[in-house]
């Protein structure tokens, strides 16, 4: 009887011990099943650094100029401008506007006679903005410089009807509704003084004169993806605040009017380049506007709405950073730059370079001879399209001016919750790590008192 009752207590013990041990492997399945659905579907959802990037060369040519490349926001489609015979419609070796697409190729868009210049795309590329000096639609006869309009399936549309040379630098809003420009001309009837001014045209409404000053130039338009906001430089005293008259970062909102953004004495800020909703402004300025560029180099710095401004760039001797290029989100910034700026360009060679926010610096193009220029990034800061007189891929070997994409592979970072800025995040492989380590303890416990 006692023998019995001691097989029954020590079945009983064993039966407990794997009801534990099949608890305990049971949650050690749950865990890894967390883990894995974190891995797949948390961490894709956040920010992204760029991995390695790969350059393609988009045009080929022999002499000329190819330059001004504008990316489209969903970097499928590149408008730029040549004077070369991409397709075989350009015999006559006329400044044109050429698209291209991906998978498709580079299309003509215009055939004229006079040059066009200055092209912006739209979200992907089936709306281009630019400048002509070419009767294009029967109403530029004295063929002036106007701002027209491309849309594919529509055709072209003079948006600008004036006498005289004076229409410049069009930017397209990326839903292709907007588009703001600079103009000595009086196209609405309040610039009879022929100041250089910023003007804005939207689909359904027209032109309207955004900037009114006496003098000096209203120029570098950028404007955000919906058409509401405009960044842009002036060396005029629009609001108040620039009695020394020196170039200065300003932005305009839709109902809300002109804001200086940048306030400095000497130096200049210009070429602002303005993220989706109009928040933050990217720019190149060779003032001390954060207390770090003492030196007056041309750096990089980024403007942003609740934050104020950064400087992105730090750094010394001949030449600087230029051009910059921003995200839909504002967390992206391509840039040109001839400063070696991460340890790669000893050289000093003009080289693209991307910023990202979280990851810091990347230098894009490595090259020892020609520039890397006059670039262009998509709205999700993967693509960089940008002009180029390098060997970058070894079909350049002439040094001509030709049209280059840069496209970088994702490479998940971290996630960030919100309150979470100051706590330490775990890579992908760390949180592989956690979860077996806390599986085998789990594994060691199930095992107690068996020998295992």
């Amino acid at each position: 009887m006692k023998q019995q009752l001691l097989n029954d207590g020590r079945n009983g013990s064993l039966r407990g011990e794997c009801f534990m041990v099949s608890i305990q492997r049971k949650w050690v399945g749950v865990l890894w099943s967390g883990c894995a659905l974190v891995m797949a579907f948390i961490m894709p959802l956040h920010s992204y650094a760029q991995g390695e990037c790969t350059i393609t060369q988009i045009t080929n040519s022999t002499g000329g100029v190819t330059r001004y490349p504008s990316l489209s926001a969903d970097g499928s489609a590149i408008a730029f401008q040549s004077n070369r015979d991409l397709v075989g419609n350009n015999g006559d070796f006329r400044d044109e506007i050429f698209l291209y697409q991906s998978g498709v190729g580079i299309t003509q868009i215009t055939d004229s006679v006079g040059a066009n210049e200055s092209a912006s795309a739209n979200t992907d590329g089936s709306a281009i903005a630019f400048v002509s000096a070419s009767d294009l639609t029967g109403s530029n006869a004295d063929n002036n410089r106007e701002i027209f309009l491309y849309q594919s399936g529509v055709g072209f549309t003079q948006i600008t009807v004036s006498g005289g040379n004076g229409n410049f630098g069009p930017t397209l809003s990326t839903d292709g509704s907007a588009i703001a420009f600079h103009s000595n001309r009086n196209l609405t009837g309040s610039n009879g003084d022929g100041s250089f001014e910023i003007f804005h045209y939207q689909s359904g409404v027209d032109i309207t004169q955004i900037t009114n000053s006496t003098g000096g130039i209203n120029s570098d338009a950028s404007i955000n993806a919906d058409g509401s906001a405009i960044a842009f430089a002036s060396n005029r005293n629009l609001t108040g605040n620039n009695a020394d008259q020196n170039y200065e970062i300003f932005l305009y909102q839709s109902g809300v009017g002109i804001t200086q953004i940048t306030s400095s004495t000497g130096g200049r800020n210009r070429f602002p380049s303005i993220s989706a909703d109009g928040s933050a402004i990217a720019f190149y300025s060779t003032t001390d506007l954060t207390g770090s560029n003492a030196d007056g180099n041309q750096e990089i710095f980024l403007y942003q709405s609740g934050v104020g401004i950064t400087q992105i760039t730090d750094s010394a001797g001949i030449g600087g950073s230029a051009f910059p290029s921003i995200s839909a989100d504002g967390s992206a910034i391509a840039f040109a730059s001839n400063r070696d700026l991460t340890g790669s360009n000893a050289d000093e060679n003009l080289e693209i370079f991307l910023y990202q926010s979280g990851v810091g610096i990347t230098q894009i193009t490595d090259s020892t001879a020609g520039d890397n220029v006059e670039l262009s990034i998509s709205a999700d800061g993967s693509a960089i399209a940008f002009q180029s007189t390098s060997d970058l891929t070894g079909s350049n070997a002439d040094g001509n001016r030709e049209i280059f994409l840069a496209t970088c592979a994702a490479v998940p970072q971290p996630p960030v919750f919100p309150g979470s800025q100051d706590i330490p995040t775990l890579s992908q492989g760390g949180l592989v790590l956690l979860c077996g380590l806390l599986g085998w303890v789990l594994l060691r416990r199930s095992g107690r008192g068996k020998g295992v």
